[in-house]
């Protein structure tokens, strides 16, 4: 694409007004929602045998521990891992309702 065809792409986005207030302006990079996929933006199930518990700490020097899943994205294949923490920054146990869905944020798996 030549240079200044980009430049006037640019300039195009920066002179669009901006949506309603709260909202990005379009074109901004956008925070992966939870329950997709970071690199291609498809939806991700938790998949309940591929996961297990862990223990730790916060940065402050609390207790940290919860589950975590692994899964393969459905369209792009990335391998991805999500971490949950059941300690708030009391170190007490949060008290979730029975049933209750953690929000997953996959991240890209080390592994």
């Amino acid at each position: 694409m030549p240079d200044d065809l980009e430049q006037l792409a640019a300039d195009l986005l920066l002179a669009e007004p901006d949506g309603p207030p709260g909202e990005p302006k379009r074109g901004a990079p956008q925070p992966t929602p939870p329950h997709t996929c970071p690199e291609c933006g498809e939806p991700v199930a938790r998949i309940p045998e591929s996961g297990g518990m862990w223990s730790g700490c916060k940065a402050s020097g609390g207790i940290a521990g919860g589950a975590w899943w692994c899964a393969e994205c459905g369209r792009c294949g990335a391998r991805l891992q999500a971490y949950w923490d059941v300690f708030g920054e009391d170190a007490e146990v949060i008290q979730f309702p029975n049933e209750y869905e953690p929000e997953l944020v996959w991240s890209r798996s080390r592994d």
